[in-house]
């Protein structure tokens, strides 16, 4: 496995040890389910959300959204430097829609 595959799913576990307390039966979808992973969405049980992790160097593009089924899609993005030799992550971000990110503001969603 190479070494920008291996940090991805590492990234994936990170991010589903500290979405655990949130959504206590998260799981990734390669683990749980190939059918969501071809869909784009890395982590099952985290309804009414499809989330999609990335770690990268330059912003992944909002088009990941566009990719993913209708619903309520959130990019979680890794940012991630060059510092002389070795790549340090600076930064973890969620992209969504605006209209999403005023339901959250207002609560209308949990």
């Amino acid at each position: 496995m190479n070494r920008n595959r291996t940090a991805g799913h590492r990234f994936e576990l990170i991010i589903l040890q500290k979405l655990k307390s949130i959504f206590p039966k998260i799981l990734t979808s390669r683990n749980e389910s190939r059918s969501k992973d071809a869909q784009k969405i890395d982590f099952c049980n985290t309804e009414p959300y499809q989330l999609q992790a990335k770690l990268t160097m330059n912003f992944p593009g909002v088009n990941i959204l566009d990719e993913m089924p209708e619903g309520k899609n959130v990019l979680i993005w890794g940012k991630v430097e060059k510092v002389n030799t070795r790549f340090m992550q600076r930064g973890t971000y969620a992209i969504m829609d605006f209209e999403l990110f005023k339901e959250l503001i207002n609560g209308q969603v949990r």
